[in-house]
């Protein structure tokens, strides 16, 4: 048994128990818990049969009560017999003997109020009692209150009174457990239900990755913008959708994090639809970490942003031809050259002018302009490949940018458009052809969009002027061009 706290002197132990007393105090104890079972999680219930049972099932018990602190004081919370008057008493101070009981986790015996200091004045002398058993209620590893019996009579409880009150509070902590784990079940139900809420009504789209890049776990906003079914989504990973040019850049993040050189990064690019088309968003991951530090999984935020991004795309189209304009064809010329300074493959600029052209606005009108000029758009197009660029100047001018192409390679396809130029223009009974300006940009060092432009639209100009030539090659220079004749 664990230390008794007796006040005064020691208590006295009764004379052994028999095997018939042993068998009722069995009994009775078994018929406890079948009521504490009946009440469930109801502590209340749970704590009113407790105090019922120990004044039943210990002799010279005239009252029972269990109290838990609430601050400084103790509340009484179920309370039997002579202790009944307490119950709901907040104002019982927590006291020496209460203290004690609680604080060391030992039962307490008082043999005699009167002759016993620090006593819980309210809670004697309120039920007339002149003697007392405590026993404290732990619960993961501290006290939680107490159990207590009175007597109106002096030394009326034992050490084996002690012993039984004990096993008689047995049920009340396995009820303070079964109500904790009830009320973190609830918590956790709760939570649960607010995250399910948030994940799935969310206006954006919410996705959990592995660190190896599997979709774990998809809102359905998150399959609408991606343009994929959640089947199709947790079958993969994010690589699998994410349009080709953006993904070395998406990795580059994903490494950062992994590496601990970034919190969070966010980025706009491209998915690729199911029915191929392809998305723009606006992409934000963060990276969660187990509780030993190590990467967990990541949890990314999807935004479409789609209708920006056209009317972004609006404001670079020319809008008769669907081509770039000037706008578009700056941004476009900037990466290329910023691309031509890490590669140092070549980068080719075409400025073609429309020869003839005035005369079909003169003798047609504008709208067989317009038809004309919308036609050789779509053939030019035709003539390019998917990183190259393509771009109406105003008026009859268009500029082509070709990455990675070279003095021959481009002479072929400034050739090609030419060809198709005239035959387009033939079929239609036009009278137009093209003068062209090559520029093969070989040093970036000093370069801009616009530098480069005027230097292609220089070479256009001595070609138009030129009585032979029909296009004019020339090597960029930030200071000079030096055109060459191309044939």
């Amino acid at each position: 048994m664990a230390k008794v706290t007796a006040f005064p002197g020691s208590p006295r132990t009764r004379k052994q128990l028999g095997s018939r007393d042993y068998l009722s105090f069995a009994r009775d104890l078994l018929q406890m818990q079948a009521e504490v079972s009946d009440a469930g999680t109801d502590m209340d219930e749970v704590m009113r049969v407790v105090v019922k049972s120990a004044q039943r099932i210990i002799s010279g018990a005239d009252g029972a009560l269990i109290a838990t602190p609430d601050g400084n004081k103790l509340v009484v919370r179920a309370a039997t017999g002579t202790s009944w008057p307490l119950l709901g008493v907040r104002r019982c101070s927590v006291s020496y003997l209460s203290g004690q009981c609680m604080s060391n986790r030992d039962p307490v015996l008082v043999d005699d109020v009167f002759s016993t200091p620090g006593v819980d004045e309210t809670l004697f002398s309120e039920s007339g009692a002149r003697s007392a058993a405590m026993v404290p209620l732990p619960f993961r590893g501290k006290s939680v209150g107490l159990l207590a019996l009175y007597s109106q009579h002096p030394r009326s409880f034992s050490c084996q009174d002690l012993i039984a009150l004990q096993l008689i509070a047995g049920p009340l902590v396995t009820g303070f457990a079964a109500v904790s784990q009830t009320k973190a079940e609830r918590r956790a139900t709760v939570m649960n239900r607010r995250f399910t809420a948030t994940f799935e009504q969310a206006a954006v789209g919410i996705a959990h990755v592995t660190v190896n890049g599997h979709f774990m776990l998809v809102n359905d906003r998150f399959c609408e913008i991606a343009g994929h079914s959640r089947e199709s989504l947790l079958a993969g990973g994010f690589q699998a959708i994410t349009y080709p040019d953006d993904l070395e850049a998406d990795l580059a993040h994903v490494e950062d994090l992994l590496a601990d050189r970034a919190k969070t990064y966010s980025m706009e690019k491209r998915y690729v639809r199911a029915n191929g088309d392809t998305v723009w968003i606006n992409l934000t991951v963060s990276l969660i970490r187990d509780a030993g530090g190590r990467p967990d999984f990541f949890v990314a935020v999807i935004e479409d942003i789609s209708a920006r991004k056209s009317a972004q795309m609006d404001a670079r189209r020319d809008p008769l031809t669907g081509l770039l304009n000037r706008r578009g064809l700056i941004d476009k010329l900037q990466l290329a050259l910023s691309s031509r300074r890490k590669s140092q493959l070549p980068l080719a600029i075409v400025y073609l002018d429309l020869d003839g052209f005035k005369a079909v606005n003169d003798q047609h009108g504008h709208g067989e302009g317009d038809k004309c000029l919308t036609l050789i758009a779509s053939h030019l197009k035709t003539m390019l490949r998917d990183e190259d660029g393509l771009a109406r100047m105003g008026g009859d001018e268009f500029v082509a940018v070709l990455p990675s192409a070279d003095a021959d390679t481009a002479s072929l396809v400034v050739t090609r458009m030419q060809d198709s130029i005239s035959k387009a223009a033939e079929r239609n009974g036009w009278e137009v052809s093209a003068s062209a300006g090559l520029l093969i940009v070989q040093e970036t060092e000093g370069a801009s969009p616009d530098s480069v432009i005027a230097a292609a639209d220089e070479l256009m100009y001595e070609a138009k002027a030129s009585p032979v030539a029909e296009s004019i090659l020339g090597t960029f220079s930030p200071v000079v061009v030096q055109p060459a004749l191309s044939q």
